[in-house]
């Protein structure tokens, strides 16, 4: 089975207690996730990593300057839910509408852009909570 969501292999990440690139990352690494049914953050052991090189991306602007490479199944945690970021950015203006978390830490998506260009991306199974990653976004395995 193959693993989903990918993040671009030089995507930031705090692997071990360091900002580290998820290209180094390896089974056994401590990332940390987010346990969405009791709201606490915990440690996370690596189970699985896989890499591979997709033909298009999305590209993702974020509410604090923040760019994201992702695969284009990506899950974002969104006021308690799973969703896809197409068709869901939230606008970053002062009069938008949306909640106040309207995406993880009260980040917006700015813009979200389908790059048709290759790049090499990072899949990642944790355990427990099978979350690939604690940063500004949530992705979910």
């Amino acid at each position: 089975m193959s693993l989903i969501h990918g993040l671009h292999k030089d995507t930031l990440l705090e692997i071990n207690g360091k900002l580290t690139s998820i290209g180094n990352i390896s089974v056994g690494d401590k990332v940390q996730g987010y346990d969405t049914q009791n709201g606490v953050y915990r440690d996370n052991r690596v189970v699985r990593v896989e890499t591979k090189s997709i033909d298009s991306y999305l590209k993702l602007k974020l509410s604090d300057g923040t760019e994201l490479k992702t695969s284009v199944d990506i899950k974002i945690y969104k006021d308690g839910e799973w969703i896809s970021p197409i068709g869901n950015t939230s606008c970053a203006s002062d009069d938008c509408k949306c909640s106040h978390k309207s995406f993880f830490n009260d980040i917006k998506v700015i813009s979200v852009q389908l790059v048709e260009e290759s790049i090499d991306v990072v899949s990642i199974e944790v355990e427990p909570d099978h979350n690939y990653y604690k940063g500004n976004l949530l992705v979910h395995n």
